[in-house]
Parts: C-alpha cells; sequence; structure tokens
C-alpha cells in the first residue's frame, strides 16, 4: 500500500554549482523514519530504483532510526520504505542539482489480517471446544507474529482466564486496553480476572468502567454490587444493585442479592420486598424455600 502523503522530503538546491555534485557520486541521501508515535524504527529497508537504469541501491536505518546512502549516480529515483508490520511507503526524489537530500519516513502499522493466521484459527477451533489450555497455545504462537493484535490478545486473555493464569491474562486484556478501550467485552474480562486474583478493588474499577461502557447491560452493576459487598460497602452495594434493577427490571438474581444487602443494613421493609419480587420471577429457584422463610422472619421483626 502506497503511503506517498506520509513522506516529507526535503532537497537543498544550490547556486552555482561545480562539476562535483553533478557526478552525484557524492551526494547523499539520508534521514529518518519513524512510526505513528514518532519513535525511531530500526532495520527498515530503504531501496533506491532508478527506473530509466533498471539499477537498485539500499541501505538500512539504525536503532535511531536515521539512514544514509551515497555513491548513487544523477538520476530520479524511486524510494520505498518497507518494515514487517508496517505499510509500505513509496516516494519520489533527484539527484540533480542539489547538495543533499533529506528524506524523512513517517510509517503507519499495517491491520493484520490475523484472520488468515493459521495459528489463530487453530486458536479459535480450540476455543469453541472448549480446549482453552490448547487454544492458549496457539494464541500465543500467533501473538509472536501479530503482537499488537487486539483480536489475538483478547481471546488468549480469556483463554488463559479459563484455565486460572490470571496474571498473564491481565497482561493482555491491559495490552488490548492500550489498542482499543472500547472494545466490548474487554473489561468485563479484565473484572473477572482481577476478582480471581482477589484483587477488588482493581476488579470494582473494571466493573464499573464496563457499565459507563455498555449503559444497557445491567450484568456489570450487579457483579459490582457483590464487590462492593465484600469489601464491606453495603451502601454502595445497595446503589449499584438499584442500578442493576433499572437497567433490567426482570432479572431475578438481583433481587435475592439486593434484598440480602438490605436485611444487612436492617432495611427490612425493602429487603422483604425485594424478596418477593425474587419470589415472583423465579418462583421454582433453588433458593425459593429459604427466601420464604426469610421473608416470614424479616415480617415477625417489622411487626
Amino acid at each position: 500500500m502506497r503511503q506517498s502523503s506520509l513522506v516529507i522530503a526535503t532537497v537543498c538546491f544550490v547556486l552555482g554549482l561545480s562539476g562535483r555534485f553533478l557526478v552525484g557520486q557524492d551526494i547523499p541521501v539520508k534521514g529518518k523514519v519513524v512510526d505513528e508515535q514518532g519513535d525511531p524504527l530500526n532495520k527498515v529497508l530503504i531501496l533506491f530504483t532508478d527506473p530509466q537504469a533498471g539499477t537498485s541501491f539500499q541501505c538500512k536505518s539504525n536503532k535511531k532510526g536515521e539512514f544514509m546512502r551515497v555513491g548513487m549516480p544523477i538520476s530520479t529515483y524511486k524510494v520505498r520504505a518497507e518494515l514487517v508490520g508496517y505499510k509500505v511507503y513509496e516516494t519520489y526524489i533527484e539527484l540533480r542539482g542539489v547538495t543533499h537530500v533529506q528524506v524523512d519516513i513517517r510509517l503507519p502499522k499495517v491491520q493484520e489480517d490475523v484472520v488468515q493466521d493459521e495459528h489463530f484459527q487453530k486458536g479459535m477451533d480450540n476455543f469453541e471446544k472448549k480446549l482453552f489450555q490448547e487454544a492458549a497455545e496457539e494464541f500465543r504462537q500467533s501473538l509472536a507474529i501479530y503482537p499488537d493484535s487486539i483480536e489475538i490478545n483478547y481471546n488468549l486473555a480469556v483463554s488463559l482466564i479459563n484455565i486460572g493464569l490470571f496474571d498473564e491474562a491481565v497482561s493482555s486484556l491491559l495490552k488490548v486496553e492500550s489498542l482499543k478501550s472500547d472494545m466490548p467485552g474487554l473489561y468485563m474480562a479484565m473484572a473477572t480476572a482481577y476478582e480471581k486474583k482477589n484483587e477488588l478493588p482493581q476488579s470494582l474499577d473494571a466493573y464499573i468502567k464496563a457499565a459507563a461502557q455498555n449503559p444497557a447491560d445491567h450484568l456489570p452493576m450487579y457483579y459490582a454490587g457483590a464487590i462492593h459487598f465484600k469489601l464491606g460497602e453495603s451502601e454502595k452495594a445497595l446503589l449499584a444493585y438499584t442500578e442493576a434493577i433499572k437497567r433490567n427490571d426482570q432479572f431475578a438474581p438481583v433481587y435475592y442479592q439486593v434484598g440480602v444487602v438490605a436485611s444487612a443494613l436492617s432495611k427490612f421493609a425493602d429487603a422483604v420486598s425485594y424478596f418477593e419480587t425474587f419470589l415472583t420471577l423465579a418462583p421454582n429457584a433453588p433458593e425459593s424455600t429459604a427466601v420464604k422463610e426469610m421473608v416470614a422472619e424479616l415480617k415477625k421483626a417489622l411487626k
């Protein structure tokens, strides 16, 4: 893909040129290659091709992103820069009537077609079969080729959560967040991983982000309520569960949980109301018998 618009070529002209410059052999072509953030790119192949003569010259950028090429005859050259994982760019320069040519290059990353990667495909097949260990291994191999792939990092993280490797899962999810923080499912997965690590404040923060990302989804606030309750923050748990009910007033489990919290806060009338709603929505739930007994006890306390 050509990216000529990303190239800045500066040519310095002089008056009264001597014959030495017209030979062209001493005219240096130099420049610097950086990525979209302005960081230098190492080992970028710079190819200079003379279309008329059919000759080519090349050099590579160093760790500072800098390159220089001398010894090319006077002519018009097609310049091409290549680096795996980045878009190719092309431009033209004139080695004629100049003291030097400066070519500064900015290369954007390519959007990888990871779907065609063999390891990614095998990873997805194993994932669908719930073979998460095997899926994780395939995703790791695919990630070695496409380290900045959102899809691979995310699917690897979910696989890792399923096999209990929560630290590595969090690392992959943080990578996804740095690349695409609005990715659906990101913060729910992150919250789960942190919760499994028993890092509850981080888990709660991720649930809150998930709730903000999808205002129609009741589950982030439902789980946030559970984390607040575990942290001993009953009032905040009550607020979170109440928000979950606003988002989905037909979700039976939340009424049971908020009933427990209301009971702990001695809000017995509210607790009775929540528990009765739970029984209406889920009359055959395994907890129904216990809930009926709790309601009877609460009503006694209210007399």
